[in-house]
């Protein structure tokens, strides 16, 4: 038997990303224009600080207060979000320039627990959200290369992490949900695995015929398409990151990962969390 609303349910995922992905340069602009311009990239840090650690608080509170009961009959479930507040905490210490950037982490967190609604297996719904934050990072520096240097997989990793963080909540507040559209999941599974097969093979065929450039000096415009040795090639980025650390103009030190960096941690992290799903099921009725 179906929920009501089932489709509005299946579909939402799909507007809501839409939402947060492309207006992301104009909402940028912005902000530039009406917040960090007029008042300081330094205070807007501070009042970005001032504001996490309010959110943070009103979310301990009201889940300890609503979810106490829960959380002492599962600890591994306390024990796995306090390990992803740990994750999120070291990389806002290394990969985060901008407090700003801490928005991945609800704006995947949503998207994975509506992903989470009509899909049973969380490993899925991590692997979809993932997904989804390479294709919206991927979009950010394709469509606007002058604000955006090079393709940025530290935001990977906090899309990652975000959409982790939702899982990890949804489990801790549902009871667990059977395979209730198996049949529409089993369609998921093999759309997306056609999707990710396609994107593997056309990143696969550019890095063998060397269409693939590390660092490229930035045009005017900047185009991340460009012509080398008679072939189309795409720029990773358009700056140079030789040092381990970079300081931002606000003083913050960051590291940017490079592109193997990036995949070595994203293949970690991925299979370090498909563990963590796998470990949660074992206490609770929750399908993998």
């Amino acid at each position: 038997m179906r929920l009501p609303g089932t489709f509005l349910i299946r579909v939402l995922p799909l507007p809501y990303f839409l939402c947060v992905s492309l207006p992301h340069h104009p909402l940028s602009d912005l902000l530039d224009t009406y917040v960090i311009i007029p008042f300081g990239l330094s205070s807007v840090q501070e009042g970005v600080n001032v504001i996490t650690a309010g959110t943070a608080l009103v979310f301990v509170v009201a889940l300890f207060a609503l979810k106490r009961k829960k959380l002492r009959s599962n600890s591994r479930a306390a024990a796995a979000l306090l390990a992803t507040i740990g994750v999120m905490l070291l990389a806002d210490r290394i990969l985060i320039v901008n407090n700003i950037e801490r928005i991945h982490y609800p704006q995947y967190a949503v998207l994975a627990i509506l992903l989470r609604l009509s899909l049973s297996s969380n490993l899925l719904v991590l692997a979809v959200s993932s997904f989804a934050g390479v294709v919206d990072e991927f979009l950010q520096y394709v469509m606007n290369p002058t604000r955006t240097n090079y393709l940025d997989f530290n935001d990977f990793l906090l899309n990652i992490i975000g959409a982790a963080f939702g899982l990890i909540l949804y489990s801790v507040a549902s009871r667990g949900i059977q395979d209730t559209f198996s049949h529409y999941e089993r369609r998921v599974r093999l759309a997306f695995g056609a999707v990710v097969g396609l994107v593997f093979g056309v990143v696969l065929l550019f890095l063998v015929s060397g269409r693939v450039i590390s660092y490229a000096e930035k045009r005017d415009p900047p185009e991340v398409f460009v012509e080398r040795e008679g072939k189309s090639s795409f720029v990773l980025s358009f700056e140079e990151h030789s040092e381990f650390w970079t300081t931002a103009v606000h003083g913050k030190r960051f590291h940017v990962l490079s592109p193997l960096e990036g995949i070595v941690i994203m293949t970690v992290l991925l299979s370090g969390y498909s563990y963590v799903f796998t470990w949660l099921k074992r206490t609770k009725n929750i399908k993998a």
